[in-house]
């Protein structure tokens, strides 16, 4: 994430040069490939944790 922070910043900037830029941007787009398939990830590990929770909820009552 602080990677992707550090590369957005340089690309606002707008000091570098275009090859510099698309480098750049080719990088943030894979971190941010990345960080979607983590957060997916842990948003299905929550619902199947929810699910579960509430299977042994409905067995109890």
């Amino acid at each position: 994430m602080a990677r992707l922070e550090e590369i957005s910043g340089k690309l606002e900037d707008g000091s570098l040069q275009l090859d510099e830029s698309i480098r750049l941007y080719e990088e943030g787009m894979e971190l941010a490939k990345a960080c979607y398939h983590v957060l997916k990830t842990a948003e299905l590990k929550i619902t199947e944790i929810k699910k579960k929770f509430e299977e042994e909820i409905n067995k109890d009552s």
